[in-house]
Formats: structure tokens, C-alpha cells, sequence
């Protein structure tokens, strides 16, 4: 009898240990994933006020900047931010893209090729796109600036990007320049590194020779920039003004420059043609 009440004890015993150890198991992984879900949280929160922060204050800030519908413009990348962009301003009613198409982001809708006549800088589009919608343009590339001709008039947002609406009787659309900048305007936060391409690109469409004028905010150390065989230094913490000659017609012009991280490096300020009497900004403002 007594070594079945032990027996009978033992395994009530071994059955309550069992239990506790479970309840300790249970709470340890309670914990883990505790810690987990608030690590989690977190960066989902960071992403988010990190998106959002992006978008700007506005979020209407195409329909309170055009007086109609406005088309799309994308030249080199799906912007992160279009979508949302899209939802929110019902003025976007048209979309145009190369006629590769755009990386980056799926874009949903239906969409238009576009392109740019070589010689005259004249856009034209895909058989069945139909008429403009109007005479208004949203250029929100990453890299890409689209400066177009003959606008009566334009808003920049350093996140958001530009939108432009011509003249009456302006014609046809034509783009006056392209600006390739290199490091995007905007970076949606990633664990992957952000890198630049260590050149300025450009092409123009001038209807006279002119220069361009570029201004640059020197970052923590000096760098750089170089054409041909002109250099330039970038101080730092200092703006500094490069200038290159730019011909009347069709031209291209490339800046080389000595870095390829968007960190603590010179960011352009400012671009701008001037001569032949006007002044015509080719970059959106740096923020």
C-alpha cells in the first residue's frame, strides 16, 4: 500500500510539475512574442509616419494647385508615393509612361504611351490616347525633372514634385528641358542602402543659347564636380554655383561627380537656364 501511495503521489506530482512547467513555457513565449509585437509595431509606425511625412502636410496638393484634369507624367520610376497621391486628387485623371512602361510600383488604371520628338522636344502619344486632358501636367519622377514650355503657370513641392499648366494657344506640349538628378528627391524608408549615380545628365530644347546655372549645398566634407576638362570644388556647408554653356536646339550635358550616397553629401539647390532675356527653373526646390 505504501509504495502505491507513492506511486499515486509521485505521478500527481510529476503531473504538477508538468502543469508549472507549461505555465512557465506559455509566459516565456508570451513574452518573446510581447517583445516581438512591439518591436514590430514600432517599425511599422516608423514606416508609416516615415510615408505619410513624404506626402507633406497637403494631401489634396494637386487639386488645390490646377484649375482641371491633370495628367501624369513619368519618365524613369513609378513614384512610392503616386498611388496615394491618385486616391486623394481627384483632378489626376490621366496617366502617360514611356512606352517601356515604368519600374517600380504596379501602377493600377489604365495608362498612355508618351514620348519626345528628338529634334523639337515636341510630345507626342500613343495612337488612341485621344486629345490632352487639357493643359496640365503633374511630374512626380524620383530622378527625372520635366521642364515644359510656354507654362503660364507651375507649382513645385519639394516632395511631391511639380505641376505645370500651359499657356492658352500654347500649342502642343513641348518639353523645354530634362534634368536627371542624381540621388532621388525623396528616399521611403528601406533597409537597403540608397545610392546615387555619380553623374547630372541633362538635355535641352532651347530656342537660343543660354547658360545653365546650377547651385549646390555643400555637404560635411569637400567634393567635387567635373566636365570635360572644367572642375569645380563644393566646399562644405557652403553653396557653390556651377556654370555650363548650353546651345540654341537640340544638346545634352553631363556633370560628373565624386560621390554616390545621398549622406552628408552636396545636394543641388537650384537649377536654372537663363539668357535670351528670361530665367526657367529646371529643378524642383531641394526641400
Amino acid at each position: 500500500a505504501g509504495g502505491a501511495l507513492a506511486r499515486r503521489r509521485y505521478g500527481h506530482g510529476a503531473r504538477q510539475g508538468d502543469a508549472a512547467a507549461a505555465v512557465v513555457v506559455a509566459a516565456i513565449l508570451l513574452g518573446a512574442f510581447a517583445i516581438q509585437g512591439q518591436v514590430a509595431w514600432k517599425q511599422h509606425l516608423d514606416l508609416t509616419r516615415s510615408f505619410r511625412a513624404a506626402l507633406g502636410p497637403d494631401l489634396q496638393w494637386v487639386d488645390h494647385h490646377s484649375s482641371g484634369p491633370v495628367a501624369f507624367l513619368g519618365a524613369t520610376q513609378n513614384p512610392p508615393q503616386f498611388g496615394v497621391v491618385d486616391f486623394f486628387n481627384r483632378h489626376v485623371t490621366h496617366a502617360y509612361v514611356p512606352a517601356g512602361g515604368l519600374p517600380g510600383r504596379v501602377m493600377m488604371g489604365g495608362q498612355c504611351a508618351w514620348q519626345i520628338a528628338p529634334q523639337t522636344g515636341l510630345i507626342t502619344f500613343a495612337d488612341g490616347c485621344g486629345m490632352r486632358p487639357g493643359a496640365r501636367f503633374f511630374v512626380n519622377d524620383p530622378t527625372a525633372q520635366i521642364t515644359l514650355a510656354h507654362t503660364a503657370r507651375t507649382a513645385d513641392d519639394s516632395r511631391l514634385g511639380h505641376v505645370a499648366e500651359l499657356a492658352p494657344g500654347s500649342g502642343p506640349p513641348r518639353v523645354r528641358a530634362l534634368l536627371f538628378v542624381p540621388c532621388p528627391r525623396y528616399v521611403v524608408p528601406t533597409t537597403a542602402p540608397v545610392t546615387c549615380r555619380p553623374q547630372l545628365a541633362a538635355q535641352f530644347w532651347n530656342d537660343a543659347a543660354g547658360e545653365l546655372v546650377l547651385r549646390f549645398r555643400g555637404g560635411a566634407a569637400p567634393h567635387a564636380v567635373a566636365s570635360g576638362t572644367r572642375t569645380w570644388d563644393l566646399p562644405p556647408r557652403v553653396m557653390s554655383t556651377v556654370r555650363l554653356a548650353v546651345p540654341a536646339g537640340p544638346s545634352r550635358l553631363a556633370l560628373s561627380l565624386d560621390w554616390t550616397t545621398p549622406d552628408a553629401t552636396p545636394e543641388l539647390a537650384s537649377a536654372r537656364i537663363t539668357g535670351a532675356g528670361e530665367n526657367v527653373d529646371v529643378a524642383y526646390p531641394a526641400g
